[in-house]
């Protein structure tokens, strides 16, 4: 077997010509040359992109996004962000942080995000973010059903028990899930009207609930977003599970072999 090299992706602001973490604020990491190390020590070419840039890519390639020339990608999990492909080709921008969805402010009032700043999509809809609120409003009382689920212990709430209690219909399990699509819908709806994307694809952790969450997204892009986009541009989740994420950093790998 032959092995043409290595694709690597993870959280954060990449320098993807360089294979450098440029910023990643879950991480608390700045400058680190990763590709680098990773190539000396395989002695192997390395590429190296952000997460969500690589679910795009994937997607492009191989999923649902396969033949769409002007695609968005949104990775839902721990952090967020977007993965922008225009015209055929990943937008980077031009210090490589375009796409972060994750840090458009939504609410002017909100909690302290990673980045430092506040009331930042990532802050209201990850999924670290959404069970910490259910955690406090378990707290203050609001929902003895969901509480039992954590054997009654608040801080015991997860994201598994969380999408095991909007399974079964429990309330604030989904009210909580409905705000993360609020809030996603909103961004969505701004971005959309800056980019005009023919699609865009959900993927991530929050992939297991998503279906009770995309209802409420579709609703407020369609509120939100500017009329000719309306009902034209496609919201779904991606093709490839899970997997999105490693088949895009495979085909950071594929894009060196196969294009002039």
């Amino acid at each position: 077997m032959v092995i043409y090299g290595i694709g690597l992706a993870m959280h954060g602001i990449i320098d993807n010509d360089e294979g450098i973490c440029l910023f990643a604020p879950a991480r608390r990491a700045e400058e680190v040359p990763v590709a680098k190390a990773i190539s000396e020590h395989y002695q192997l070419p390395v590429r190296m992109d952000n997460n969500a840039n690589a679910m795009a890519l994937g997607e492009r390639w191989f999923g649902n996004g396969k033949g769409i020339d002007n695609l968005l990608a949104i990775k839902v999990g721990q952090s967020i962000g977007s993965g922008v492909i225009l015209r055929g080709q990943l937008f980077s921008g031009s210090h490589y942080s375009a796409g972060e969805i994750g840090h458009v402010n939504v609410l002017s009032d909100g909690p302290l995000c990673t980045c430092g700043n506040y009331g930042c999509l990532e802050s209201v809809a990850s999924i670290e973010a959404v069970v910490s609120k259910g955690r406090l409003r378990m707290k203050r009382g609001e929902d003895r059903e969901l509480l039992a689920l954590t054997g009654n212990d608040p801080d015991a709430l997860n994201f598994e028990i969380l999408r095991n209690a909007a399974e079964l219909g429990n309330s604030l399990a989904l009210h909580l899930l409905s705000e993360v699509g609020t809030h996603l819908g909103l961004a969505l709806a701004n971005t959309m009207n800056i980019l005009d994307p023919t699609a865009v694809l959900i993927g991530g952790e929050i992939l297991p609930v998503i279906d009770l969450v995309l209802p409420k997204m579709r609703e407020i892009v369609t509120a939100r977003s500017f009329r000719i986009l309306k009902n034209k541009v496609v919201i779904e989740k991606v093709g490839l599970g899970q997997d999105a994420v490693a088949v895009g950093a495979a085909t950071l790998i594929f894009e060196d072999l196969f294009q002039p």
